[in-house]
């Protein structure tokens, strides 16, 4: 079974499903299932991550991210800084680990203990981020007019 998590909750994004659909078939390809070029020699050496971590809101408030999904990280690089509801300063939150950040959290308003970072940890992270930068421009390349469309949040009006 192989089980792809991408994108935002309750969304289609052609980004994240295109990926989604050549990794699997690349996976395929190398288990010897279909015949397809796997790819991989284009993009590089795959990066493997055997453990991930959370990084969770130290407190209640409003949140500004510094990072997003698919930035390479350091151990110690600021991710985001907390600000109080009632002026409090604000309280930065550092990575515990170097990695790819596969995923974050998108809305402002945070709790106390809200996962805000996943982070998949990775040796060489501005390697991974490099080729995630490289396989991201491939795929907007692919787009009409070069561009994905812009997601809108259902309390967006147009």
């Amino acid at each position: 079974m192989l089980l792809m998590e991408a994108g935002e909750a309750l969304r289609f994004d052609r980004l994240s499903i295109e990926t989604g659909v050549e990794g699997v078939e690349r996976v395929l390809a190398h288990l010897g299932m279909i015949e397809a070029d796997d790819g991989l020699s284009s993009v590089g050496i795959p990066a493997r991550a055997n453990r991930s971590v959370w990084v969770r809101s130290p407190r209640g408030g409003v949140v500004q991210m510094v990072r997003e999904s698919g930035d390479p990280v350091r151990k110690g690089d600021v991710l985001a800084c907390v600000s109080g509801l009632f002026g409090e300063e604000p309280q930065e939150m550092f990575s515990p680990l170097d990695g790819i950040i596969i995923g974050h959290a998108t809305l402002p308003v945070v709790h106390q203990g809200d996962a805000l970072f996943h982070i998949a940890a990775i040796a060489h992270p501005e390697r991974v981020g490099a080729q995630i930068d490289t396989i991201t421009e491939a795929i907007l390349a692919s787009e009409p007019e070069g561009k994905a469309e812009r997601l809108l949040d259902e309390d967006e009006v147009v």
